[in-house]
């Protein structure tokens, strides 16, 4: 295991930047709003939830 090479193929993903041509652009959006989630759960419960 001496010498291993490790070489880091990650990249940023944002909205609507095309990670790979031919590939749709990624939408990064609120699927869940904090304030939206306030009006579904109990006072004082709130969170965010992405997609």
């Amino acid at each position: 295991m001496k010498n291993q090479k490790y070489i880091d193929l990650s990249h940023t993903i944002q909205d609507g930047i095309i990670p790979y041509k031919g590939l749709p652009a990624p939408i990064i959006c609120d699927y869940l709003s904090r304030e939206e989630s306030r009006k579904h759960y109990e006072e004082g419960t709130e969170f965010q939830i992405e997609k």
